[in-house]
């Protein structure tokens, strides 16, 4: 093809055909130009096949995650369900010491902490890649979404301080502590629960978990099975067939 535009060149400068040869040189560069747009085009959608597939993977990982994150907030709501009642019974007055003692983990509220820890894996990958879709609107909802979650977070590490204060307020005053710590002596620490300031720091607990903690924990979930839904969507959108249509949390 280059030796057909070469001779042609050169016959048409040879027999003085100047306007000829530049209709020839311009459609040369039209040509060139059109080549350069196709190759252009081409690598464009190269380049956006390859973001939208890491896009793919990483909205898999992200719905791992949530799957994840689901399982854990079902564990930990289930773990503090059984005590709610018997515990607001207590401070509100409903029911004495020895019923409440009865609820044998009731107490323990104030000494224990159900942590949650997010997963991150696709989280943080997206972050990283999220100026590439800056007005994607499913993209923005999920940072935003899964963003959040470290809200709950920070409320389990307020609580698990809360409970560390405690034990070292019981530690540091009271004679008990060490007959209570290894179950060989709970007559001093029975009396404790039956006073004001054992209900004032199970009261704030309460105030944590029941009221801050496990509610965040529940919406938390339903907002991530929603976000899961989406997700599900879009790669049906994108030609993606998911194994099965049912999305986690439920």
């Amino acid at each position: 093809m280059a030796k057909i535009f070469r001779k042609a060149r050169q016959d048409y400068l040879g027999e003085n055909r100047a306007l000829k040869y530049l209709k020839y040189a311009l459609g040369e560069v039209v040509l060139v130009v059109i080549g350069i747009l196709i190759a252009l085009s081409i690598n464009n959608w190269n380049t956006n096949r390859k973001q939208e597939q890491n896009l793919t993977n990483i909205f898999s990982l992200i719905i791992e995650d949530i799957e994840n994150d689901t399982l854990k907030i079902n564990a930990i709501v289930e773990s503090y369900a059984p005590y709610a009642d018997t515990i607001g019974a207590y401070l509100g007055g409903s029911i004495d010491v020895n019923q409440f003692l009865r609820c044998r983990n009731c107490f323990t509220i104030s000494m224990n902490i159900n942590p949650f820890e997010q997963g991150k894996t696709g989280f943080n990958l997206l972050k990283n890649i999220s100026s590439d879709f800056s007005e994607d609107t499913l993209v923005i909802a999920v940072i935003q979404r899964m963003g959040t979650l470290s809200l709950l977070e920070d409320i389990s590490a307020y609580i698990e301080i809360a409970v560390s204060q405690n034990l070292e307020h019981w530690r540091d005053t009271y004679a008990w502590y060490p007959g209570f710590i290894t179950r060989t002596n709970f007559s001093g620490f029975l009396g404790y629960v039956d006073g004001p300031e054992f209900k004032s720091r199970l009261a704030h607990n309460y105030l944590l978990i029941y009221t801050n903690y496990v509610p965040g924990l529940q919406q938390a979930k339903t907002g991530l099975k929603e976000l899961a839904e989406d997700i599900m969507q879009w790669k049906v959108d994108h030609g993606y067939r998911p194994k099965t249509a049912e999305a986690p949390g439920s």
